[in-house]
């Protein structure tokens, strides 16, 4: 097939890392490529400098996973959870976006920052999205209709989905 290979960006998250990974399986799929075959196409689709870096350490008997998983190391950025957090409360919906689409990013974004209350457990990340997606909201008229609304009994904070809802009811 004469499909183009998805390049990769010379610099990436996990999360673009991922997705790159997603879209080159697809194109081995759709052009019928075995993963023997497909091993010296994997260094097309990579940065020069990146193919650079990862070409002096090769003994030659790597297999496709070994590649991918130099790549990676080499690709994607280092960051702690701490800028990961810093930038999911900076999210605010753009001008224009949908609150679907800016639940989306928040969703996105939530992972990467491993929200958990002090005794492990997860519940503390679903109440920081709600509030991040309630402030973060551009349309005064709908933050406000949202601070409205009554969380569950026993709860502190309205559920997520319960807010996507409403505000596109809004």
């Amino acid at each position: 097939s004469n499909a183009a290979i998805p390049s990769l960006d010379k610099e990436c998250s996990a999360i673009q890392y991922a997705a790159w990974v997603a879209r080159f399986e697809r194109w081995q799929l759709a052009c019928k490529i075995s993963d023997k075959n497909v091993e010296n196409r994997i260094l097309e689709a990579i940065p020069n400098s990146v193919a650079d870096q990862i070409v002096v350490s090769l003994v030659g008997n790597e297999d496709k996973a070994a590649l991918m998983e130099r790549i990676k190391e080499v690709m994607v950025k280092k960051r702690s959870t701490i800028l990961y957090r810093s930038d999911f409360h900076k999210l605010n919906q753009n001008r224009g976006e949908l609150p679907e689409r800016f639940a989306a990013r928040i969703r996105q974004s939530a992972p990467p920052c491993q929200f958990v209350t002090d005794s492990g457990s997860a519940e503390y990340g679903p109440d920081l999205m709600s509030s991040v997606f309630i402030l973060g909201l551009s349309d005064s008229y709908t933050r406000e209709k949202l601070f409205q609304l009554r969380p569950e009994e026993g709860k502190t904070t309205v559920s997520f989905d319960v807010l996507i809802s409403a505000a596109i009811a809004i």
